[in-house]
């Protein structure tokens, strides 16, 4: 069976950058066993020369084996978007991570927190067990800001090997690197007791904390992906622009 894995965070703003991208983006490991694809698009896709216009972006991610055997997991996610993509949180209420719903959904508490939402499903491969696919929530809370940090939890409640929440914690930080202006770092938890891979991923992240305009016709984005597999940790760069006029 060809097995895919969704290459989780984006997932967060990772997924940002993707997402701002508006396009596929892929790149093929080292030794040509696996690529990791990342996709999404805007809305609104035109944006103002001009003027900052909130967005929506929606995203997704993953690691596709070449061979069929069962793909790395993806470990950390560093990002560079657009300096012309800004993050606004200010005013949102702020969600800490012990306050967050240990329950399915739906959730009431640290409701006026989430930023966004979406879905995943998982491989479940429990050595006692034919492998099972398993489909989850996906919400993305408002974590708060500390200095020149914005703080973002991504949950998800995973009902094997036993009814538990596994989180991404993001932390994104406005940087000055010529045409990069936000940086994200994303790190993946393990998932379902070490025996979880991801199979699939969608988010979107709503306007409220979100803009951009389009100076220059285009928006960019750059990083890279470390992940483990049964050769190691590999690190593998990647980029894409896009035209948003």
């Amino acid at each position: 069976m060809r097995l895919r894995s969704i290459v989780a965070a984006a997932a967060a703003l990772a997924l940002i950058g993707a997402a701002v991208a508006a396009a596929a983006s892929r790149v093929t490991s080292p030794d040509g066993t696996f690529e990791v694809a990342l996709d999404g698009w805007v809305k609104p896709a035109r944006l103002a020369a001009a003027g900052a216009t909130p967005i929506s972006l929606h995203l997704g991610s993953e690691v596709i084996s070449a061979d069929g055997a069962e793909p790395p997991d993806m470990r950390e996610l560093t990002l560079e978007a657009d300096r012309d993509v800004s993050l606004d949180v200010s005013g949102l209420p702020v969600c800490r991570m012990l306050g967050m719903p240990v329950s399915p959904p739906p959730w009431g508490s640290c409701r006026e927190g989430i930023v966004g939402q979406g879905r995943m499903t998982i491989l479940y491969s429990a050595p006692e067990g034919e492998p099972t696919p398993v489909t989850s929530k996906l919400v993305v809370y408002n974590g708060g800001v500390k200095g020149r940090t914005t703080n973002f939890w991504v949950r998800t409640y995973l009902p094997v090997p036993k009814p538990n929440v596994s989180l991404a914690r993001m932390k994104v930080k406005r940087v000055n690197k010529g045409r990069y202006g936000l940086e994200v770092k994303v790190s993946i938890p393990t998932l379902a007791a070490r025996f979880g891979t991801l199979l699939s991923f969608d988010l979107t992240l709503g306007r409220k904390i979100l803009s951009a305009s389009c100076p220059d016709a285009h928006l960019s984005v750059r990083g890279s992906t470390l992940l483990e597999g049964s050769g190691g940790m590999v690190e593998l760069p990647f980029s894409a622009t896009r035209g948003c006029a």
